[in-house]
């Protein structure tokens, strides 16, 4: 979690909150979406599914001060040079 107060919930009507955070919040916000965004194109990568569209979307809905285009720059970095994510659970290391 990024803030722990219940300060940055502010009710709209019964249906709808706002939520504002401090400026290094929204910066962790933004750069995690942006790595979420770069992580989700690596695995449609080969598929033959453009995630253009699934990327803008979500980019849109957090409203993070960077485009699509962005993101499709660090992607293509990563392809040119053979950059590998590995996942790990708990305590367990990702094989290598």
């Amino acid at each position: 979690m990024v803030s722990k107060g219940d300060d940055i919930i502010t009710p709209r009507d019964e249906n709808h909150v706002d939520f504002s955070f401090d400026r290094e919040e929204q910066r962790i916000i933004d750069s995690r979406v942006g790595v979420g965004c770069q992580v989700f194109m690596h695995y449609c990568n080969g598929t033959g599914f453009d995630p253009k569209q699934a990327v803008e979307a979500v980019l849109a809905e957090f409203k993070v001060n960077y485009e699509y285009d962005m993101v499709l720059k660090e992607f293509e970095k990563d392809v040119e040079t053979k950059t590998q994510y590995r996942i790990g659970y708990g305590d367990e290391k990702p094989e290598v």
